[in-house]
């Protein structure tokens, strides 16, 4: 019997530590990148504009699709933020003002009358850029984004909120800036849907992180 109880301790030992390797593996494939703007280096906080076309959806609410002006900073040492959310015409978004995203319905959400309306929540939301070590690949790290959506479910008006505490983008340097492709991961929780239902998907070609200081690149 005190074979088999050593036997399953040795064991048990042996998963514990593949796991630790395997996670901690995991953590170190990712370091910390740095913008670039003309080439240079960052050496001060610049302002950004990131023009996107994104979809929101709760995979239990509906989904839409956006168009807007992600405002925000581009700072030394891969760090920066979105301060605000703004229309095309350039106007900033707040709730509190009435003042919405105007959004078109991808799933669910009714067309009527009454626009789809969309509102950022809590910003500033930080951002770093990081670089996974074994692929080459770039990415952006969010922290603490949350979206409300306003819109008619057969003809009453709901309302959902979908929170993301940290997720990502893949970042490619194309030409003009960088580009932000595919989904945000891990996904978002939201109201109505709960834990991993929240999707933030960046069109591909339809957004470009830019600054009037110059050509936004990442050194990898």
């Amino acid at each position: 019997m005190r074979k088999i109880h050593i036997l399953a301790m040795a064991l048990f030992a042996v998963f514990a530590f593949s796991s630790f390797a395997a996670s901690s593996a995991f953590a170190l494939a990712f370091e910390l990148a740095e913008w670039l703007v003309s080439g240079a280096k960052v050496e001060a906080e610049l302002v950004s504009e990131d023009n996107v076309e994104f979809l929101l959806e709760d995979t239990k609410f509906g989904a839409v699709v956006c168009d807007g002006i992600l405002v925000g900073r581009i700072n030394p040492n891969s760090q920066g933020s979105i301060r605000q959310v703004a229309n095309l015409a350039a106007q900033e978004i707040a709730q509190l003002e009435g003042k919405a995203l105007i959004c078109t319905t991808e799933k669910t959400c009714e067309t009527s009358t009454t626009d789809i309306e969309v509102f950022p929540m809590k910003l500033k939301w930080d951002t770093e850029v990081e670089l996974d070590v074994e692929t080459g690949v770039a990415y952006v790290l969010v922290l603490g984004a949350e979206f409300v959506v306003q819109c008619l479910l057969l003809g009453i008006l709901g309302e959902d909120a979908c929170e993301y505490p940290e997720t990502s983008i893949e970042a490619v340097d194309v030409t003009g800036g960088v580009e932000l492709k595919g989904l945000f991961e891990p996904l978002g929780s939201c109201t109505f849907g709960g834990p991993g239902s929240g999707v933030i998907e960046f069109i591909t070609g339809k957004n470009l992180l830019t600054t009037s200081f110059g050509t936004v690149e990442i050194n990898k």
